[in-house]
């Protein structure tokens, strides 16, 4: 896609990263007028195939977003062998994960910052992860 942009105050650029990974990206704003900048420096991590293969595994997650619980269950008859709670650098957090059922478990994320977290979760011998927010 390479990148463009405008000449306009809301000029837009965009880019096709190409493959999945971690990425740092900086946005930068300038004024005209007064030569005054700022800055905001942000991680994302793209991981299109694990959304790929939730959808295709059945999983569902919800509430999404949400506050204090976030619920991770299989649509189908299929178990679920383990969830796991990961944050923007994939890191394990230490959370109380609930297993209700073997196709439902709870996520108690009470006390868990505001922002984007990933729910990994193991069944039928495949790996999915997941976003979701904290608000």
């Amino acid at each position: 896609m390479g990148n463009q942009s405008s000449k306009d105050a809301n000029a837009a650029v965009q880019y096709n990263l190409g493959g999945d990974g971690v990425y740092n990206v900086t946005m930068l704003a300038r004024t005209r007028d007064y030569g005054c900048s700022c800055s905001l420096n942000k991680q994302i991590t793209m991981d299109r195939l694990s959304i790929q293969n939730a959808k295709k595994q059945n999983i569902q997650y919800f509430p999404n977003p949400t506050q204090e619980f976030v619920y991770v269950q299989s649509t189908e008859s299929q178990l679920l062998n383990k969830v796991n709670l990961l944050n923007s650098k994939g890191q394990l957090m230490n959370c109380n994960i609930l297993q209700i059922s073997s196709q439902l478990y709870q996520i108690d994320l009470r006390g868990m910052s505001r922002g984007t977290y990933f729910i990994e979760s193991f069944h039928e011998g495949q790996r999915v992860v997941n976003q979701i927010v904290v608000n």
